[in-house]
């Protein structure tokens, strides 16, 4: 693959702290067709991307490092196809990935020669990615020292509002692949059952909580995403693979729980990055 570099990850030196800005102006609930740890073509993403195009900046001081043309995007270190995209080094070890550019966009970076500054333009989100629906800005932030993806609101300024999460059409699955629905079923025989829910279209959830008669049994965090040999995970008690988060086009996996006999009640908390939780609890008997 060809690439234009200007700078290498370790020739980097050190940035002074600025504070983290959202590459496009608009951030409210209804800017994003995607979000960090979403479904995308049976994929864990590591991206957010942006429902319409609009003008985009750097989100901190940086080095340009490198920039790839629609042509380009053959690379194995970012799992989606970027198209025209300008990748930019930070301080700690982080860079910031902005996909799916205008052509011209390209050519207003380089102008820039090697350095960027916090809110320095950096063209308009284009149409030169694969994109399941309507066309914007892919962004990633991903710790090379880690090699970790990392949530990009981990980082950025809180928007004033979130999708609203709620646990629907919630099911449980044994080691046998039965699965069971909570809304029509609640007698269980007692074994390790996986807990699954119809998964938000757009939104996913920053933490998934499962809770067994009031005690956390296992809770998935996505504020980063892992690299675990061809797999990216999320991690709970153990790594979840993308397979296993997201079965199917319908369900997202949120935990698993060991079932006991008795009375049981089974608890589900869905968190959002600024910590508004949703919870759903289900009286079962188990035998």
């Amino acid at each position: 693959m060809k690439r234009i570099i200007f700078a290498g990850i370790a020739a980097l030196t050190a940035f002074h702290a600025a504070a983290f800005e959202w590459p496009q102006d608009d951030v409210q609930r209804e800017a994003f067709s995607s979000y960090f740890g979403q479904n995308r073509g049976g994929t864990l993403s590591t991206s957010m991307v942006f429902r319409n195009s609009g003008k985009i900046k750097a989100m901190d001081d940086g080095k340009i490092l490198v920039m790839m043309t629609e042509q380009e995007n053959d690379t194995d270190f970012f799992p989606s196809a970027l198209g025209n995209s300008v990748i930019i080094a930070h301080a700690d070890s982080l860079i910031s990935v902005y996909g799916n550019l205008e052509r011209e966009s390209l050519v207003q970076a380089a102008e820039m020669q090697d350095s960027v500054k916090s809110g320095s333009p950096l063209g308009a989100g284009g149409n030169s990615g694969w994109q399941e629906s309507r066309s914007g800005l892919e962004f990633q932030i991903i710790d090379t020292k880690n090699s970790n993806a990392v949530n990009p609101k981990v980082f950025m300024p809180r928007t004033d509002n979130e999708i609203e999460l709620t646990a629907t059409n919630v099911c449980i699955e044994n080691r046998n692949g039965d699965r069971f629905e909570l809304w029509t079923q609640r007698n269980f025989p007692a074994g390790i059952y996986r807990v699954y829910q119809r998964r938000n279209q757009t939104a996913a959830p920053y933490r998934t909580t499962i809770l067994v008669n009031g005690v956390i049994v296992d809770q998935i965090m996505y504020d980063t995403i892992i690299q675990d040999g061809h797999d990216v995970c999320a991690v709970g008690k153990r790594k979840y693979n993308e397979r296993e988060i997201y079965p199917d086009q319908k369900l997202q996996f949120l935990g698993e729980a060991m079932l006991t006999q008795g009375r049981t009640t089974l608890g589900i908390t869905l968190e959002d990055i600024k910590g508004e939780a949703n919870q759903a609890n289900y009286s079962l008997s188990i035998y």
